[in-house]
């Protein structure tokens, strides 16, 4: 017990007791009306949720924020953890906050970023609906994913725009708070201002999106169509809890990764939710060198020993011509994924010369797919120049790769 205790006062939490719920959650001392749903996972056992996606999401003692218990993201498999999609009373105006930690080893995706509380869908319109402000996350900090039709870019319009580059990084090794604000636009208050016809997704509108790191204000947006002036029934009604990692080699040199959140409240109403009473003030030490990213996407094929193109199957497509350096490659070098087994290269377990090949120079860059270092293709044997080039990579490898 005394190393228990030990190891969470370093982390930055306390372990002493489970945690109550937050006083104004339901089932708290002083419940509010407005506060829809709560989950710091001090059950163990996510019973507050409806089945998830898949197997990979689990309430932990590993590496709790407050009280015994948080939600783990489980890596290690080709493809994205499981999810949670939550059904929540409509609202016309919606804050989500949880705290957020990635491990030391922790490596983001190939793309820019990842869904991680996304989408946030409203029902009940008439000509608008999807995905009114999602929130995604990469490497270099958030922006809003919208794929509604009456709003916004999939994957592009709504980035960081208020505090510093700094201030919009989530660090490996330590515990962050996140909260989201959407506030649906006023019916009758868009205006075609520029006169083309149509009310654009930004500009034109009074919606908003805003969105904090712990007390820094790092997107701010105020101006949003989200149901233009003739959707008044529209409301935000359900909500994604996940994170669509866009990669395949979820570890680090064979050793797995891991992401944990804790303390969720979602809330309706015109007030934020801020932080969590006794909130640590020492929630971890960051990493400065992270955060860290991989080149290998998650969408992958295989490589026989006649060098020849293997496609295992759904989400693991071949992407890329097997001549090419450019596109979209991934490999493991066996049908078990770094101990981990794996639907995707059991559907491809006669070949045993499965190799990794990235979009940027023919190299790899520390996601780690259990890789060998060679010239030539074969049976156990890289691809030629495949090297590391990430800080982590470089001062990590562990033998496994040449440092460049």
């Amino acid at each position: 017990m005394t190393r228990l205790i030990l190891a969470g006062l370093i982390a930055g939490w306390s372990s002493a007791a489970a945690a109550a719920p937050e006083s104004f959650c339901p089932g708290g001392a002083n419940p509010n009306p407005d506060v829809l749903f709560c989950d710091n996972f001090e059950t163990g056992d996510l019973s507050l949720w409806p089945p998830p996606s898949g197997g990979n999401l689990r309430a932990t003692t590993e590496r709790p924020f407050m009280g015994n218990n948080s939600l783990k993201f489980i890596y290690g498999e080709l493809g994205a953890p499981s999810f949670f999609s939550k059904s929540i009373t409509g609202a016309e105006e919606l804050w989500l906050r949880y705290y957020w930690y990635f491990d030391d080893l922790y490596h983001w995706g190939y793309n820019q970023t990842d869904h991680v509380l996304s989408p946030l869908v409203a029902t009940g319109g008439v000509t608008c609906s999807g995905s009114m402000a999602g929130l995604d996350w990469g490497p270099m900090g958030p922006k809003i994913y919208r794929s509604g039709n009456c709003n916004g870019v999939r994957f592009g319009d709504l980035s960081a725009n208020r505090g510093t580059n700094e201030q919009r990084l989530v660090r490996n090794g330590r515990w962050y708070r996140v909260e989201l604000h959407v506030k649906l636009n006023t019916i009758g208050g868009c205006v075609d201002r520029n006169a083309n016809g149509v009310i654009d997704s930004n500009g034109e509108c009074d919606g908003v999106v805003e969105l904090w790191l712990d007390d820094a204000l790092i997107l701010g947006y105020y101006d949003l169509n989200f149901r233009q002036n003739d959707n008044p029934g529209l409301r935000l009604s359900s909500f994604v809890f996940n994170h669509y990692y866009r990669t395949s080699g979820q570890t680090f040199n064979g050793r797995p990764f891991s992401e944990f959140r804790d303390n969720l409240v979602v809330k309706k109403g015109t007030t934020r939710i801020g932080a969590a009473a006794g909130e640590p003030t020492n929630r971890g030490t960051p990493d400065l060198l992270s955060p860290y990213k991989t080149e290998v996407y998650k969408e992958w094929f295989a490589v026989n020993a006649a060098g020849q193109t293997v496609r295992p199957g759904s989400d693991c497509a071949n992407r890329v011509s097997l001549n090419g350096y450019s596109g979209t490659t991934a490999f493991v070098d066996s049908p078990v994924h770094n101990g981990t087994a794996s639907p995707c290269a059991g559907q491809i377990a006669r070949d045993q010369a499965l190799s990794a090949r990235t979009t940027s120079g023919n190299t790899f860059s520390g996601g780690s797919l259990d890789l060998h270092n060679g010239s030539t293709l074969g049976p156990n044997v890289g691809l030629p120049g495949t090297q590391c080039r990430t800080p982590r990579c470089l001062t990590r490898n562990h033998g496994r790769f040449p440092a460049v």
